[in-house]
């Protein structure tokens, strides 16, 4: 059931309005009321997910709702989305934080949004971060409107997630946009931990897997961590070779089973 059916937008004589879908109503108990952001190029609806939850929970559930994660792209939008953590009441009680939608997986230290790549340039940040930690990789704004890195995966670190709806754009984005980055290994030498084991490689590009995992396995969201923490990026094919190559080393792995 789509979020985006639940929120029509009547705009009249320059006025905004929400009404919602009698049989849809029900999801917005698990989101807070709509904050409206307008400026002079675009147009969209920020929420914000009343469930505290991991960070890659919260940006599943914003796709959940028809959505995507709120991406903080401008000084209005921050103050925006910082007035509503400072004021709202929807929230549950207690000191109140936000997952945003940025990691610094590629670049250690350099966040950046997942949606664009574009480096996240507006707001505060907290004293001493970005801190350079390979075990915190994750971007969340706080109450008091500076932005904090967090573990992805930690069970300890459970926010609100903020979520968006965008309406209308028009015009160019002053600067362009950029579609996405080319990421190179800058790994030359050979792995320190002991379970890695090097199967082969394509190109310039060599390939290591983990051959003593955790017995209770990991999350997406903590292999990814795991490659980051040491000086690793997990793989993704970016040709046909590639793919071929991971392909032929999982189908072996498998008939070995």
């Amino acid at each position: 059931m789509s979020f985006v059916t639940v929120i029509l937008l009547i705009m009249a004589m320059g006025i905004a309005s929400i009404t919602c879908n009698t049989s849809d109503s029900e999801i917005l108990q698990y989101v807070s009321m709509p904050m409206i952001y307008q400026d002079r190029s675009e147009f969209k609806i920020f929420f914000a997910v009343l469930e505290k939850t991991d960070w890659l929970q919260g940006i599943d559930y914003c796709n959940s709702f028809g959505a995507m994660p709120g991406r903080i792209s401008t000084q209005s939008q921050y103050t925006t989305i910082t007035n509503f953590l400072q004021t709202t009441t929807q929230l549950p009680d207690g000191y109140k934080s936000l997952w945003l939608p940025a990691t610094d997986h590629v670049e250690e230290g350099t966040f950046r949004w997942l949606e664009n790549y574009e480096e996240v340039l507006v707001g505060n940040w907290s004293a001493g971060t970005p801190s350079r930690n390979r075990s915190v990789n994750c971007l969340a704004l706080n109450q008091d409107g500076f932005y904090v890195e967090e573990s992805c995966t930690s069970w300890d670190i459970r926010y609100h997630t903020l979520c968006e709806l965008p309406m209308f754009r028009w015009g160019k984005e002053e600067g362009g946009r950029t579609n996405g980055v080319e990421i190179l290994s800058k790994f030359q030498g050979i792995p320190s931990i002991q379970s890695l084991v090097e199967i082969g490689g394509v190109g310039n590009k060599r390939y290591f897997v983990d051959e003593n995992p955790p017995e209770e396995g990991r999350l997406w969201t903590g292999s990814w961590d795991f490659c980051h923490e040491h000086d690793l990026r997990m793989a993704a094919p970016e040709s046909m070779e590639e793919l071929y190559f991971l392909t032929n080393y999982s189908k072996q792995e498998n008939d070995a089973s």
